[in-house]
Parts: structure tokens; C-alpha cells; sequence
């Protein structure tokens, strides 16, 4: 379980950069209180696969003056994230996507013919908030 976590710049939790080769696999995990500076979970030009996994009452920190992107993940330039099973509960980024900000620059957007790049799976959402995006920023 992660819990009121803050980082000086990116990714409270997790922060992860240049693993286009690799997957972080998030399963069965609880991500819960105030988020300090940014997203929980950082990823840039990496992948993702999270499933049957719980973010609950995660805000900004009201003292930050630092745009929130995405409360729980902020996925940039990233190869592929798929969200399966998961519960979204009072997830606030404040800024853009409360729960989950994407980002894909031009020469990134190129993907597997018949594959989804991004995959949102029996996830639930509820009472979450963003500026731009209350659940989802893309």
C-alpha cells in the first residue's frame, strides 16, 4: 500500500523513465492520502498494466502551487497502459485527469495495428475530480 507519499518533482510513489522495453505491473494494490507534488505513479516512455487495484481519497497537497497531472498515473509517451479490475474513489488532481493524465507527442502515437494502446477494463469510477478531464486526461 502506498500512502501520503510526496517527491520533490515527479512520481510520489513511483517514478519510472526510458523502460519502453519493460512493463510495471501494478496488481492488487491500495494507493490512498495526499499527494504532494505529483501524480503517484510517473511514467514516461514506459508501459503499464495495472489491475484489481484500489487509488481511494488521494489530493493535491493544497500547499503545492505545481500542476497535477493526473492524481494517480501520469502515463507520458508511454508504449501502452491497460487498467483492469481497478476502483477509483475520490481521486483529485485538481489540475488535468483526476486519476489518469496521458500524453503522447507525434512520433510516439504510431502503434500494433489491432492492438489498443490504452485500455480501460471494468474499472469503477466514482466522485472523482479534475479540472481538465475529471477522470481521464488525453
Amino acid at each position: 500500500m502506498g500512502r501520503d507519499a510526496s517527491a520533490e518533482s515527479q512520481g510520489d510513489h513511483i517514478y519510472i523513465s526510458d523502460a519502453l522495453d519493460y512493463e510495471l505491473t501494478v496488481k492488487d494494490s491500495t494507493f490512498t492520502g495526499r499527494v504532494g507534488w505529483s501524480s503517484a505513479i510517473y511514467l514516461e516512455n514506459t508501459n503499464l498494466v495495472m489491475t484489481r487495484s484500489t487509488a481511494r481519497d488521494i489530493e493535491r497537497d493544497p500547499i503545492s502551487q505545481n500542476t497535477i497531472k493526473g492524481g494517480l498515473v501520469r502515463c507520458e509517451n508511454c508504449g501502452y497502459a491497460t487498467f483492469t479490475k481497478n476502483n477509483f474513489y475520490k481521486v483529485k488532481s485538481g489540475d488535468y485527469g483526476g486519476i489518469i493524465y496521458i500524453d503522447q507527442k507525434d512520433q510516439y502515437k504510431d502503434g500494433i495495428p489491432d492492438t489498443p494502446r490504452y485500455l480501460i477494463d471494468n474499472c469503477t469510477f466514482s466522485e472523482n475530480e479534475g479540472g481538465i478531464g475529471v477522470s481521464i486526461y488525453n
